[in-house]
């Protein structure tokens, strides 16, 4: 939905509406800043993960408690941010080969809750693992006892153990 190069022009019309109230939700929590537990996201809350609610009393309860928590507000349909999030929508779509993330970067005035949805979102996660994979390939080629082996060829000999097996599953 946030990508201004699709929307919602691939979805079933089933499940259309349910996007657009997923996307309403988001945008509403972080414009007020609550989190999903209902508590306000400070820096501290951010990265932890939210706090249990103690179940309490019957299957009945229990039922009654996931409907509430399911149910997207009234006011989400007059709020400022649900008037952006229905101008964008209405908006056409932008090229493929465009970047929507140079789209929110220039639109960010225009829909400043959205964007900030929007670099949540589309942001890459911040990740380790290829990194840590490629300081282990270096340590399989570069050892004590080939410590003096000029770059250019530790880069040849790590491009080719990376990419040797590639070739023969041909």
């Amino acid at each position: 939905m946030l990508d201004a190069r699709y929307k919602d022009h691939y979805f079933d019309t089933d499940k259309k509406e349910g996007a657009r109230n997923l996307l309403l939700n988001a945008v509403n929590e972080m414009a007020s800043g609550i989190s999903n537990d209902g508590e306000h996201a400070d820096a501290n809350t951010v990265d932890q993960p939210p706090k249990k609610k103690a179940r309490s009393g019957t299957l009945l309860d229990m039922y009654h408690e996931i409907i509430e928590e399911n149910v997207f507000p009234e006011h989400a349909s007059t709020s400022e941010t649900a008037s952006q999030v229905h101008v964008y929508l209405g908006e056409a779509t932008i090229p493929r080969a465009a970047s929507p993330l140079e789209y929110w970067k220039s639109n960010q005035a225009r829909f400043p809750a959205l964007a900030r949805v929007a670099r949540k979102y589309l942001s890459a996660p911040s990740n380790s693992v290829d990194s840590e994979r490629l300081f282990s390939a270096v340590a399989h080629v570069i050892d004590k006892k080939k410590n003096r082996i000029d770059c250019k060829k530790a880069e040849m000999l790590i491009f080719v153990q990376k990419n040797l097996p590639l070739t023969l599953d041909l």
